[in-house]
C-alpha cells in the first residue's frame, strides 16, 4: 500500500483488561488485530511483549499462546471433540481439558443436546450430520480457543449475525474470559464496545486512533 493504515497507535494491552476497537469499515481494526497477532509486521513502530519486540520470540512460541478468530471462523466438517481440539490435536483425549474449555464457553448445553454428545458430526454432508447456528458455533469457536490455552484473544465483529439476546450472552461470557487473559475485540455493536475497560478509536482518513478508558 501506498499510505499507512494506522498511525499514532500507541496501546497497552493487560490480562484482565477487555480493549474493544471502533471505527468506520475500512479505518485498519482486522489489521490492528493481525498486527497484535502476529500475522502482519508494522512497517513503523514496534509491537513490544514485556519489552521485547515480537521478533525476538519464535513464531512459534507466541503464536501458541494467542487466539484470532472472527466471521471467517469456521466449524470444519469433524466432531465437536475435534472441532474443539483442532489447534492440539495430538491432545483431543484429553476430556477434562476439553470438558472445561466446553463449559468455560457456555456450551455444554448444546453438546449434551447433540445425539453422540462430543463425538457427533458438525456437518451437513452426512446423513447424521448436526448443523450448529451461528451462536452456538461461535461457542464451540470459543472453547477452540480455551481449549488452545490462548492467553491473548482477538476476536473480529463477534456480534455479527446473533440477536440482541444471544449478544447479552457473549457480552457476558468475554466478560469473564477477560479476568486472567487479554482480550481485544473489534466490533461496531454498542453493547459489546459498551462494557470494555478500554477502547480504541481508529479515525477515518487520518487513521490517527485514540485509547479512551472506560473506568
Amino acid at each position: 500500500m501506498d499510505r499507512a493504515v494506522i498511525r499514532g497507535l500507541d496501546l497497552t494491552l493487560r490480562p484482565g483488561e477487555l480493549t474493544a476497537v471502533v471505527g468506520p469499515n475500512g479505518c485498519g481494526k482486522t489489521t490492528l488485530l493481525k498486527i497484535i497477532a502476529g500475522v502482519y509486521e508494522p512497517s513503523g513502530g514496534a509491537v513490544l511483549l514485556e519489552g521485547r519486540p515480537l521478533r525476538e520470540y519464535s513464531q512459534g512460541d507466541y503464536r501458541d499462546n494467542v487466539y484470532i478468530w472472527g466471521v471467517s471462523s469456521v466449524i470444519h466438517p469433524l466432531t465437536v471433540r475435534e472441532n474443539v481440539a483442532i489447534c492440539r490435536l495430538s491432545d483431543s483425549g484429553d476430556h477434562g481439558t476439553l470438558a472445561s474449555a466446553l463449559s468455560d464457553a457456555g456450551a455444554e448445553d448444546i453438546v449434551r443436546g447433540l445425539p453422540q454428545g462430543t463425538e457427533t458430526m458438525l456437518t451437513r454432508v452426512l446423513e447424521d450430520g448436526q448443523q450448529l447456528s451461528w451462536g452456538e458455533s461461535l461457542r464451540i469457536i470459543i472453547a477452540r480457543a480455551l481449549y488452545a490455552r490462548a492467553e491473548i484473544m482477538l476476536i473480529d465483529e463477534p456480534a455479527l449475525g446473533l440477536d440482541r439476546q444471544a449478544v447479552q450472552g457473549l457480552v457476558a461470557l468475554l466478560k469473564r474470559l477477560a479476568k486472567n487473559r487479554i482480550v481485544v475485540l473489534a466490533s461496531h455493536d454498542p453493547e459489546i464496545v459498551s462494557m470494555a475497560d478500554h477502547v480504541v478509536e481508529l479515525a477515518e482518513g487520518a487513521q490517527a486512533a485514540l485509547q479512551t478508558a472506560r473506568n
